[in-house]
Formats: structure tokens, C-alpha cells, sequence
């Protein structure tokens, strides 16, 4: 097959990676100089990629590559071909990923980390080794339609966000671009943020017998190091063995004679569906 417009070929025969899956399935992958990629980025979330139809010849047509996630970080491309009956035989798909969206790491030229090749039957997940792309095992890696795949991002180097760009292969020399050129399209993985920490503050800064007391503001900070205001929190107190009923949302009256006794605050806050217990703020009643 000749080079495409990025430098890449995708050559079914007997030759480059070996991978042994339901049945003998050769690949080649190579590079053949740099290219200078065009970044195509659209909006967070579950994304619909459009490349133009008849533009393949007899390879398969790509005409959508819709990339959703899970809160569980598996990353799903569903590739609709206008001619599916076309992934058989020799005809291959090839998904090149930069995983950590940098051109300056990965395969050079085009920054891949990772290549995802799949046929009609098989599929199988690439690793730049810094000479070529290398069959790694990918035990997440599942096809959930002829032309639906889904993997974790663990076994994408843990990314976040990640551009890309896919190759079908037909019989020499026809094949697919999408998109077309030297552009890649972008994704950004929607992730349930996870709760680190709460930092509350209270009013007044310590309790008093007798008086008002109450948590006046919590921030949460998230795995990624941001600070946020929780989406709901609530508040359980406990004055010695004894838990002290409430006189508002984490407002409580401190009883009298309580000097000297210990005070626990225990906040339990939620943030876009993710919640966490947080181990008690103590106090002395003074």
C-alpha cells in the first residue's frame, strides 16, 4: 500500500508486527518521515467526528467515529462505515492515538503513543516502543459491534484527553483519512471528579458554652487539585458520647455547663456524584 499524506502504511502481509489472536493476523506499521498535524478540537463529552463519504475507493468508507467514556474511564469508538460490508478480508482499521497530547513524545511526526488496529474478526492494541509500534496486551480492549471497540484508559497510559486520527485499509492502494490530511480530532474524557479533602470553616472559630455554633462554609479539593464548592453537605455533631441535635444545617446550640467538654463535627459532602465522609473536626468547649 503507498504512504498516505501522513507518512503511514498499514500493509496486510507477512512482514512488521506478528499478533496471534483467533487466527493469524500480520500487520506492518511504519514511518516514513515527519508531518506537521492540524489540531481539530470540539467540545467535551460523547463526540461525533464527521469525515466525508466517498473519498475511500474500495477501502471502507469512514463516515462517523462517535468516542464516549464511562465514569469507569473505558473509552468507546463507534465507527460507522458507509460500506461495512468492505472490513473483510485484507481491509483493516487503524485508530493512531497521542495519548498525552504532546507532538514531542511517541512516534515522531504525529506523536502517537498507541495504535488500535481492528478487522472484521480481530482487534489488537500497539505500543510505540520508540522503533516501532509493538503488540502490548490489553486485557479491557472488547469489540462491542463489527465496528465498535471500547478499552480502558489505563492501558492508554492513563489519559484524560487525547487526539486522533483512523486509517482504513482497503486492497492496495485504496484507504480512508479521517479526517482527511494531516488533522487529527481531539477528546476530552468527561471523569466523575473524586473528592481529596474539605476545609470548613466555622463560626464562631471555636465553640462556647451556651452559644451558637455552626459550619459557615466547606470547600472540597478534588483528586485533580482543584477547589470547589461541595454540591450538597450535612453535618453530624458529637458533644462527649452524646449527639447534639441540630438547630439548623450544621447549626448547632452548644448546651450550657458543656465547658471543657469535647466537640466532634463530622461533614459528609457530595460533588457532581461523587461523596465522601470526612474524619471529625474536634474541639474543646470553652
Amino acid at each position: 500500500m503507498t504512504s498516505t499524506s501522513r507518512g503511514v502504511r498499514v500493509i496486510g502481509v507477512h512482514q512488521g508486527v506478528s499478533v496471534s489472536v483467533s487466527r493469524r493476523w500480520l500487520f506492518a506499521i511504519t514511518c516514513v518521515g515527519a508531518l506537521v498535524v492540524t489540531m481539530v478540537a470540539l467540545a467535551a463529552g460523547s463526540q461525533t467526528f464527521i469525515d466525508p463519504t466517498g473519498d475511500a475507493g474500495a477501502a471502507p468508507d469512514i463516515t462517523t467515529v462517535v468516542v464516549s467514556n464511562d465514569d469507569n474511564g473505558v473509552v468507546t469508538f463507534a465507527v460507522t462505515l458507509a460500506n461495512p460490508a468492505l472490513l473483510t478480508g485484507d481491509a483493516v482499521i487503524a485508530a493512531f492515538l497521542n495519548t498525552d497530547k504532546n507532538l514531542t513524545t511517541g512516534r515522531q511526526g504525529d506523536g502517537s503513543e498507541f495504535v488500535i488496529l481492528f478487522d472484521g474478526t480481530d482487534l489488537g492494541l500497539f505500543r510505540w516502543n520508540g522503533t516501532t509500534f509493538a503488540p502490548v496486551q490489553a486485557t479491557t480492549l472488547t469489540r462491542r459491534s463489527a465496528t465498535t471497540i471500547a478499552i480502558n484508559r489505563q492501558e492508554l497510559g492513563a489519559t484524560a484527553a487525547f487526539d486522533f486520527y483512523l486509517i482504513a485499509a482497503g486492497p492496495e492502494p485504496a484507504q480512508d483519512e479521517a479526517p482527511n490530511g494531516t488533522a487529527v480530532w481531539s477528546y476530552q474524557l468527561q471523569l466523575r471528579p473524586e473528592i481529596d479533602s474539605v476545609s470548613a470553616r466555622f463560626n464562631p472559630a471555636a465553640p462556647r458554652s451556651g452559644a451558637l455554633f455552626s459550619v459557615s462554609s466547606v470547600v472540597l479539593r478534588l483528586e485533580g487539585g482543584q477547589n470547589v464548592a461541595p454540591t450538597s453537605f450535612s453535618c453530624r455533631a458529637r458533644l462527649g458520647t452524646s449527639t447534639l441535635a441540630p438547630s439548623g444545617n450544621c447549626r448547632w446550640r452548644i448546651p450550657k455547663k458543656s465547658k471543657g467538654k469535647k466537640l466532634a463535627i463530622t461533614i459528609t459532602a457530595s460533588y457532581q456524584g461523587d461523596s465522601a465522609k470526612f474524619l471529625p473536626y474536634t474541639f474543646t468547649v470553652r
